[in-house]
Order: structure tokens, then sequence, then C-alpha cells
């Protein structure tokens, strides 16, 4: 007989986390007005929930959301994805669909765009703005 772990795993409720929003060519530093994160666990799989609302932010490059709660499994072929809604930001023209891309061995998710043209775009960092961001990953 098999025990399935998974079934046995603990489960943690509505841990509270402070996300921030960090450039990759400079993270740089911002005033956050709301800088919300909860998740909870049940065995290696993180469910995250957030809200950022920041301004004066002097980060560069594209923008990424860090320090999420836990790492993100480095597997070959594991290529997380988080629902995203972004406010008051800028986006590439034509763009049809945004997500966050979790990078695996980290605890970062990429802020992309997909656009009619079916190619993905990163979204350039932006000094002010509101972002909701929620998903699933494996730790």
């Amino acid at each position: 007989m098999t025990t399935n772990n998974a079934i046995n795993a603990p489960i943690k409720y509505f841990e509270p986390f402070s996300p921030t929003i960090s450039g990759t060519s400079a993270a740089g530093v911002g005033t956050y007005t709301t800088q919300v994160g909860y998740w909870s666990g049940i065995g290696n799989f993180i469910y995250v929930q957030l809200k950022i609302t920041w301004t004066a932010h002097t980060g560069t490059g594209d923008m990424t959301v860090t320090d999420l709660p836990f790492v993100c499994r480095n597997i070959s072929g594991y290529d997380p994805e988080l629902i995203l809604n972004i406010e008051d930001v800028l986006l590439p023209p034509t763009t049809v669909c945004l997500f966050g891309h979790m990078t695996t061995g980290t605890s970062t998710v990429v802020l992309e765009t997909i656009r009619s043209l079916g190619n993905n775009v990163p979204i350039s960092m932006e000094a002010a703005g509101t972002l909701h961001l929620s998903g699933v990953y494996l730790k």
C-alpha cells in the first residue's frame, strides 16, 4: 500500500508577506501606499494573492514582483504563470492579455503581455501604478 503524502500535507492559511516591485536593470525603490500579500500552502503548492500600489519608483528595465514567500522549484519544463491585473501602467500597443511569469529558482515574477501578434513582451518599469497578482506555484 502506498501513502499519498499530499493528503497528509500540512495546510497553512492566509499567511501575510510584503511583496515589492523592482526593475530588472536597476531594482530601485518606491513609496508603497498598498503592499499586501497573502499565501496559503498545501504541501509544496503555494497559493499567492497580492496587491501593490506604488508611486515615485526609481527602478528601470522590465517590471518584476519580488519577495514572494518561497523560491519557485527549479524543474526542467516547469513554467508557472500567474494571473495579473494592472492599473495606471503604460502597456505595449496591441496588448491582449497580461500575466506574471514565475522565474524558477527565485521568488520573482516577471510581468509580461501577450500581443495580438502572439509574442510575449515584458512590461516596462513605471514610476507609479497598481497591480493585482494571484496564482499557484511549487516551492
